[in-house]
């Protein structure tokens, strides 16, 4: 009895590790299910500047010995800078981006561009617009995207996902390359379409937070809490050196004593709102 019992819990153990699947955490803004057939390797992260602000995140997948891209665009609102995306991402590499991919309403424009190759689904509360795109280079032409807004988030409004080099052979694609060829195959267990039946299943599982607060403190004592983002404004409140404060919002650039500066809406651990001069706050 023991040992038929051991037997059957040797099966059990192999059948959950063969269907396990592992996390990728976002900053706690969402997190991916990556299956265990698939192998992933971060390979870096950085903060690019270029007319405007992005987070890139590059992997590598490796699936049934092949290798593939994965990249996320998070794009900050128009109010955050990068000291406070530092903050919240602890990414400290900052370059020059060389494109416009991924910022502004790049995102909208390319899904224009490419009518015909777009379908949308939920993501729980989240609608999730899937394109095959032809940015990029001849050798990257297949490139399956994702793209959502994060609404609720108080650093970025919208991510995209990309999946590049998925097609098996890039350098000669099919004049129909699109969705609806890729969802043909798909219907037919074509072997080369099987990595994109794959993400897609992965992408329709991600879990999305959307709750993230940045923090930061009072560096000096007696710092004023006021009402408004000005010195004329009434004080809430003074408040201690290195009380914990919640940004809301970034307000006016100002010069106070010389110093510059934003008046940054804030929020006190007992639930005051009120704004600071940020030149005595430390992210």
């Amino acid at each position: 009895m023991k040992k038929y019992l051991l037997i059957i819990f040797s099966i059990m153990l192999i059948y959950s590790k063969s269907y396990s699947s592992n996390q990728v955490e976002i900053y706690g803004i969402f997190s991916i299910p990556i299956t265990q057939e698939i192998i992933i390797e971060k390979l870096y992260e950085h903060i690019y500047t270029y007319r405007g602000l992005v987070v890139c995140l590059w992997y590598n997948l490796k699936y049934n010995k092949q290798n593939y891209q994965l990249r996320i665009y998070l794009r900050p609102k128009n109010e955050i800078n990068i000291e406070q995306i530092k903050k919240y991402t602890n990414i400290n590499s900052v370059h020059n981006f060389s494109g416009r991919f991924g910022q502004g309403d790049v995102y909208k424009i390319m899904i224009k561009k490419e009518r015909g190759m777009v379908e949308e689904f939920n993501v729980g509360n989240k609608r999730v617009i899937k394109f095959v795109s032809e940015w990029g280079s001849e050798y990257s032409r297949d490139i399956l995207a994702y793209n959502f807004d994060l609404t609720n988030n108080s650093v970025f409004d919208s991510c995209l996902i990309q999946m590049i080099n998925l097609w098996p052979d890039t350098k000669n694609f099919p004049a129909e390359y699109g969705l609806d060829f890729i969802n043909k195959l798909i219907e037919k267990n074509d072997k080369r379409v099987i990595i994109y039946k794959i993400i897609d299943n992965v992408v329709k599982n991600i879990k999305i937070y959307d709750g993230k607060e940045i923090y930061a403190r009072a560096k000096v004592k007696n710092l004023r809490l006021r009402e408004g983002q000005n010195l004329r404004s009434n004080t809430i409140r003074l408040l201690n050196e290195d009380e914990k404060l919640i940004i809301l919002e970034k307000g006016n650039e100002e010069i106070i004593d010389n110093n510059k500066g934003f008046w940054i809406k804030v929020k006190t651990e007992k639930n005051e709102i009120g704004w600071c001069f940020d030149y005595y706050i430390e992210y």
